[in-house]
């Protein structure tokens, strides 16, 4: 995720206190533990070049249409990158489903739903 606001934001703010979170994949925006796609994740600021070019690409071209060669936006260029890992799937007895793409900007292919299920606890 990008936050343009960077240190500024609550949730950096959050996050920075607490790199405990819950991510909600797919479904209904309200967030709960006991809905189904609700994931506990830990949340990590991105100090790699790599990774953190990466993710700026990545989120400019599904947000923005942006394209190899191009000039990342002022948003995509200077926004903080957060990572949220996600936990070991198999090791926690779950599943990825599927994923769900759709036409994105500039009509390329968007992943805008990632499945999980969990055994019932």
């Amino acid at each position: 995720m990008l936050s343009g606001g960077g240190d500024r934001a609550d949730w950096i703010r959050n996050l920075r206190g607490d790199p405990s979170a819950q991510l909600r994949l797919g479904g209904p925006r309200e967030l709960r533990a006991d809905l189904p796609g609700t994931v506990a994740v830990t949340a990590r600021f991105v100090f790699d070049p790599a990774e953190d070019l990466l993710a700026r690409r990545l989120l400019a071209k599904k947000y923005e249409g942006w394209r190899e060669g191009e000039q990342l936006s002022s948003w995509a260029a200077t926004s903080l990158v957060v990572a949220f890992d996600l936990p070991d799937l198999h090791a926690a007895g779950g599943h990825v489903t599927g994923t769900n793409e759709s036409p994105g900007p500039q009509g390329n292919a968007c992943v805008n739903t990632i499945g999980f299920e969990f055994p019932a606890r």
